[in-house]
């Protein structure tokens, strides 16, 4: 399925090869710079994140330690399958005294704060699309949000989706104002990766400040996408293919495709040079490497 999405993003950009205006690309080095050096601080951020979700269920982890575990557990989550990015954080949390419970918790914690930050922000791309009734959708879907997000009810959900690997069930100790706080945080963190892709957009094609914000939704929306599609590993294809549909309506599809193409190899070349990075200095990487990949596949309940 995937190779399909990829052929068909391939073939409409063959099609529209002789429409990209080589004439207009100039390499700008300065937009260059500032995307590649954002993509230092970006992982950092998610990282401090994870680690405010983890010491509000009562963790104290150090920060270096999550970074490590966030950059292994990435390349995991290449491999075909949802659940390998979060063996990864089960296994290497418990080698520095995470609780599984805790962190089979946060990590669906965290990604209920992304997928809901990225589900506000999306709806701006909205507009492209919609010249009536996009007030009362966006205040619509806001309060069912902001219901869903109530500590008792969210707690109720995580507990029903995940009562396969629970014995028990788990309760948040999260205060209604706590989550609010970590989704406008997580709506922030979209934001800023938005001024990432306006630098990467403008090192070769010119799009205007006012369009920022139009890019930085389309590019959560294009995510939000991909995560909830389970065909793909990362959403890979899926997210390029929802970017370029929906991004063409402010720029060239050739341009679009290009710039889809390029985050995304950007974004793994990033991952594993991070996870290299954290190998060559851990001495026993190798060997919980392999361990790790001899570890079957979690159906069985966890327990605290």
């Amino acid at each position: 399925m995937v190779i399909c999405i990829f052929g068909v993003i391939a073939k409409i950009f063959i099609a529209n090869w002789t429409k990209i205006p080589f004439s207009q690309l100039r390499i700008n080095y300065v937009y260059l710079s500032a995307g590649l050096l954002m993509m230092v601080p970006l992982p950092l951020i998610a990282v401090a994140l994870w680690q405010c979700i983890l010491r509000l269920l009562g963790e104290k982890p150090s920060f270096l330690h999550l970074w490590r575990i966030a950059a292994y557990s990435t390349i995991a989550r290449y491999l075909p399958g949802r659940i390998w990015q979060y063996m990864g954080r089960l296994y290497w949390g418990k080698k520095i005294g995470l609780a599984d419970r805790n962190i089979l918790l946060s990590s669906i914690l965290e990604m209920v704060f992304y997928l809901c930050s990225a589900f506000f922000l999306s709806f701006y791309s909205l507009k492209l699309y919609l010249s009536a009734g996009y007030v009362y959708i966006l205040a619509g879907t806001t309060i069912a949000t902001l219901i869903f997000l109530h500590p008792r009810i969210l707690e109720r959900v995580i507990n029903i989706a995940g009562k396969k690997y629970l014995k028990s069930p788990m309760s948040l100790t999260f205060s209604y104002w706590q989550i609010l706080l970590l989704i406008i945080s997580y709506t922030l963190l979209w934001l800023l990766i938005g001024v990432q892709y306006f630098f990467f957009l403008n090192s070769f094609y010119s799009l205007s400040p006012s369009e920022y914000i139009s890019l930085a939704s389309i590019n959560a929306a294009s995510w939000l996408v991909g995560a909830v599609s389970m065909i793909s590993p990362s959403g890979i294809g899926i997210k390029e293919g929802v970017f370029v549909f929906i991004f063409k309506q402010i720029i060239p599809v050739s341009i679009a495709i290009i710039f889809a193409l390029f985050i995304r190899f950007a974004g793994i070349i990033w991952d594993f040079l991070c996870a290299c990075v954290f190998f060559a200095f851990d001495r026993s990487a190798w060997r919980n490497f392999l361990d790790f990949r001899k570890r079957p596949k979690p159906d069985d309940q966890i327990t605290a």
